[in-house]
């Protein structure tokens, strides 16, 4: 154990617990064999959470029914915290002083020391243990409390962290971490989430908002997936820098499909971004990262951070903001404009960006945005000899060798009209293809949709977008009897492995000419045909008489 807790003087319980492992060596959890349901809330057996999470054992899930908490909650137990199918279960404050807790966790080449206030905090008591918390609204009661953090030695008021602990969090509201109106000092203010150590944690479908300073924190070699979150700052204030997330210090995020949205900053020695990387590694992919101050921002060595298949934009400084060594990949991006960001100056139509940062070849059309109203239809997956299924956008990749393959869907048309397309565009983008000897794209598509358009299914093939028209894929069909277009890629095709650079791919059911796609109904040339054939033979009939 890493930390000293100051908060658990007054629960002997806990506190006996942890100072005789601090004399043993600490087991690894052995996982309840009948995990067991435990019930919180007024005529349930248990009246606080906290009584149930010190009754818990291992792999057991505490059911928390309809009400408001006022708690502070300390979990040291792999387990399950859930709200009630159906039921608003709201976690505050108690009234007077939190306790607080200084946690020391590993970073490259030492340790750190915070020391937090923490509504929630999951510590690590046995390696490889997990806790799930989930359905909760947390609220950090910002309006009727004065906590928050000033300067670098007070404590950082935090939603929920977990310390050298997996787990997920999932379904949460965490709401007004962030100082009072009047309090004006920059640092004044808190944290929904922050995750250190050697953590390996998921926050799925939360939405994260009011947030004082930061929505996300990923610090100090922890591991975490950021994915489906709707996450909003406080809006313009010149009270307090703003970051969405934040990923520090040896720490990996993969961020992907959220909305990440309102971190604004209007003062003087400091700006606000929605995704912040401080010397730190991770993929952002799929997001829309709109209307902050800045929409990416990198400090430190950034060659470990990719930033892929995104919306950027409204951001009002920068939409990918590189401060220091290295270059930062932020291709096939969508920047709000075809003709793509704005290159080191404030905003004009795309999204600009600053310092060295690779932002070519850009996407000329914005992506879908996801059903659920988070990020966009964008994905990537990895594998050897095997189909990657990307269903999101109703596409299969076959992969003869070993790649990472991105699949994209475009909003509207990436490339110039056509005739006779499914309207529906894709983009698909291999970074590496040394281990690739040959990619198949499948396009799948209901037989609804290909009559609703008037369209032959005999005839569908796949085209690529190479700049400056659609081209026919060299080596195409259609599966009739599973419903999917599909296109073989190798060395030797049009395109070929080389031009999956971020390639838009659309279909339709008759070949181009020049760029455009002749109309399926080919009746009306037929009858010119045949009566051009007939007048042929009319005169043909005088001439020989």
């Amino acid at each position: 154990m890493s930390a000293i807790f100051s908060f658990l003087k007054d629960k002997p319980m806990i506190l006996m617990a942890l100072l005789i492992m601090s004399a043993t060596a600490i087991p690894i959890a052995s996982v309840n064999a009948n995990p067991t349901e435990l019930h919180v809330g007024p005529g349930y057996t248990y009246t606080t959470i906290q009584a149930a999470i010190e009754a818990a054992e291992p792999g057991d899930t505490i059911i928390v029914h309809e009400g408001t908490y006022e708690e502070q909650l300390f979990i040291s137990t792999p387990l399950t915290l859930r709200a009630a199918e159906g039921e608003t279960v709201i976690i505050k404050p108690p009234p007077g002083t939190l306790a607080t807790i200084d946690v020391n966790y590993p970073v490259p080449g030492g340790s750190k020391t915070r020391t937090f206030a923490p509504l929630i905090i999951v510590m690590e008591v046995t390696p490889a243990s997990s806790v799930i918390i989930e359905g909760l609204i947390i609220d950090g009661n910002y309006e009727l409390i004065d906590r928050g953090y000033i300067g670098t030695e007070d404590p950082i008021y935090t939603g929920i962290v977990y310390v050298e602990f997996n787990g997920t969090i999932r379904n949460c509201v965490i709401r007004n971490f962030r100082p009072k109106p009047e309090q004006t000092d920059l640092f004044n203010n808190g944290f929904a989430i922050w995750i250190v150590g050697d953590s390996h944690v998921t926050v799925e479908g939360n939405d994260i908002h009011d947030y004082g300073w930061m929505g996300i924190v990923v610090d100090g070699l922890a591991t975490v997936t950021i994915v489906d979150n709707t996450i909003t700052g406080w809006g313009p204030t010149i009270q307090t820098g703003q970051n969405g997330i934040q990923v520090s210090r040896g720490a990996y995020a993969k961020i992907l499909s959220n909305l990440i949205t309102g971190n604004i900053y209007t003062g003087e020695d400091w700006w606000a971004s929605g995704v912040i990387f401080l010397d730190a590694t991770g993929d952002v992919i799929g997001n829309a990262i709109v209307e902050n101050q800045v929409g990416v921002d990198g400090m430190g060595d950034v060659t470990g951070i990719h930033v892929n298949f995104n919306n950027i934009y409204g951001n009002t400084l920068a939409g990918v903001y590189n401060e220091d060594t290295g270059s930062l990949d932020a291709k096939c991006n969508w920047w709000n404009d075809p003709e793509g960001p704005t290159v080191g100056a404030p905003p004009k139509s795309g999204d600009a960006v600053y310092g060295d940062v690779e932002y070519s070849p850009w996407l000329t059309a914005p992506l879908m945005a996801d059903p659920d109203g988070t990020g966009v239809v964008a994905s990537s997956l990895s594998g050897t000899d095997t189909t990657l299924g990307f269903s999101d956008s109703n596409v299969d990749v076959v992969v003869s060798g070993s790649a990472e393959v991105y699949v994209a869907t475009y909003e509207s048309n990436p490339g110039t009209g056509f005739m006779g397309d499914i309207g529906n565009y894709i983009d698909v983008y291999v970074p590496d293809v040394s281990g690739l000897t040959e990619l198949e794209i499948r396009k799948y598509y209901t037989d609804g949709e290909i009559e609703a358009l008037g369209l032959d299914e005999r005839g569908l093939k796949l085209y690529w977008w190479n700049g400056t028209d659609w081209v026919l894929c060299s080596d195409t069909g259609v599966n009739m009897v599973e419903n999917y277009i599909w296109a073989r890629i190798r060395t030797d095709t049009t395109p070929s492995l080389s031009d999956l650079t971020g390639t838009p791919f659309g279909a339709a059911s008759v070949w181009p000419v020049g760029g455009a796609i002749l109309p399926v109904d080919l009746t009306p040339y037929v009858l010119m045909l045949i009566l051009a054939a007939g007048i042929a033979g009319i005169i043909l009939k005088k001439t020989m008489l």
